[in-house]
């Protein structure tokens, strides 16, 4: 096993990108079952034959569970009717927010669950969800415990002052340049009277929906559930670790009123002070916390492009989760949001994102500094293409000082090249892939240790596809970067 992926296996976590609406729980259990795109094709086969198919529109709820241990992901996916909610299963994966509106012109039902092709004949996006990633973010933090708990492991003043007086606040007041800022109220224990573990050993998370235990706590202790935009449950209890969230905000039903709420659901708590290794006081439930909020605003994950021995090829492969520099991934080597992050929260604005579309010599200033008037990041939107490159330049500064370190010192001196996805329909996916831009035979994992386009005036990386070159760097310093661009017919 490597290094880092040792890491990850200790780390244990288990991140669920998870959606709720009126009638549903928003915890996926990590057990629940792989959705079979292969299986729900032979199954589709087999309804067109004997089933008249109808017209249906609804709201798309995404439930996305990763086991990092196993290296494993699964996805279930959700329409909210209206009046009703039914499982929905598509024949490719779906990568676009909860609560987007979605149109299936031919579907089949059975049962309780609805079966349709995704494809851009037959899915049709009619409208994205509104994205809150400025501004306060209003949340309500809900302390959970069990009959079986241990000792409480702080006070819920001590968790006001670590979610909105500490590193959680500061982290995203430095991603955001000040543009996002947390605030809100962090409400007292509450002990649910069950066990974690039920009867049959089952780790068994508070849950929300209609009926279900955390709408009456909410009820019980938030008076003014309309005023917040987000709820975090901090669970206490041996058995439920890791953390999961929603991807935006969902429609839930509390008491006889509808909200618009995203959901956070943090575990590992009596690990909560646990060092994560940074220059700098970086807990275990600081990147639980920042990484889960950064669900809650709208992003998946920050995941590596693995094409062997080549940056791009024919046989690739996406590692969810998987980019070292990204608290939206690993965060061990740095915890920046991308640039492609940055700009689609909102936060890098149009004079700091350099568009490229010709042949030239191009200047950045690093991602992480405030006082230039330099673009802080690049993107290169290929005609025709399903795919952009978004180019970053990366110090050792605030958030990313790790990079300083001298395991992780050479990713300074070169230029990080992202792969960001322009799905045939709808808006772009909330997730982008790290190339390695000097790939060999170590495992991804290692090799990622050093991903940059380096700056020896002679690594260049090419895309076979297009033609494009980005490359060679001309200059690289503290405060800039300098490095040439060429678009050729392939």
């Amino acid at each position: 096993m490597n290094k880092l992926y040792a890491i990850l296996a200790i780390v244990g976590l288990v991140f669920g990108v998870v959606a709720d609406s009126a009638f549903a729980a928003p915890i996926l259990a990590p057990t629940a079952p792989l959705l079979s795109f292969s299986q729900t094709k032979k199954e589709l086969a087999g309804l067109s034959k004997k089933q008249t198919a109808i017209t249906i529109t609804g709201l798309l709820e995404v439930f996305h569970t990763d086991d990092f241990v196993n290296q494993n992901s699964s996805y279930r996916y959700f329409l909210n009717l209206g009046d009703r909610r039914v499982e929905f299963q598509p024949t490719e994966q779906i990568d676009s927010p909860s609560g987007t509106q979605i149109k299936l012109d031919k579907a089949y039902e059975v049962g309780d669950k609805i079966i349709a092709e995704a494809t851009v004949d037959n899915l049709h996006f009619l409208n994205q969800p509104r994205r809150l990633s400025t501004g306060n973010q209003t949340l309500a933090v809900l302390l959970i415990d069990f009959a079986d708990s241990p000792d409480r492991p702080f006070t819920a003043d001590e968790a006001t002052n670590l979610i909105f007086n500490d590193q959680v606040q500061n982290f995203y007041h430095e991603q955001s340049d000040n543009q996002v800022n947390l605030v809100g109220r962090v409400f007292d224990w509450h002990r649910l009277p069950r066990n974690g573990v039920d009867e049959q050993g089952v780790c068994r998370w508070p849950a929300f929906g209609k009926g279900n235990e955390l709408n009456q706590v909410l009820l019980n202790q938030v008076s003014n559930i309309g005023s917040y935009q987000r709820v975090i449950v901090m669970a206490h209890h041996p058995c439920m670790l890791g953390a999961r969230g929603t991807v935006g905000q969902v429609s839930m039903l509390i008491g006889d009123k509808t909200y618009r709420l995203s959901q956070a659901s943090i575990g590992s708590l009596a690990g909560f002070n646990d060092d994560f290794n940074m220059p700098f006081k970086w807990r275990r439930i600081d990147y639980y916390l920042s990484h889960e909020l950064g669900h809650n605003l709208g992003l998946m994950h920050a995941n590596g492009w693995d094409c062997g021995e080549v940056v791009l090829g024919e046989k690739c492969y996406n590692l969810e989760s998987s980019n070292p520099f990204d608290v939206m991934g690993m965060g061990r080597g740095g915890l920046h949001f991308n640039a492609y992050f940055k700009e689609f929260l909102g936060w890098l604005k149009s004079d700091s994102i350099l568009t490229i579309n010709r042949t030239g010599a191009y200047l950045l200033a690093p991602l992480e500094v405030t006082d230039t008037t330099l673009p802080r990041g690049a993107k290169i939107v290929l005609p025709n293409s399903r795919h952009s490159f978004y180019i970053e330049y990366r110090r050792g500064r605030g958030f990313d000082a790790k990079l300083s370190e001298e395991s992780y010192a050479p990713n300074q001196e070169g230029l990080m090249i992202n792969l960001a996805m322009q799905p045939i329909w709808g808006d772009p996916y909330p997730y982008t892939r790290l190339l390695d831009i000097s790939p060999s035979k170590t495992p991804w994992y290692e090799d990622a240790i050093e991903a940059v386009l380096f700056a020896d005036h002679k690594t260049i990386f090419t895309d076979p596809a297009s033609g494009l070159t980005i490359g060679p760097i001309v200059s690289a310093s503290d405060d800039n970067i300098s490095f040439k661009v060429s678009f050729e017919t392939p």
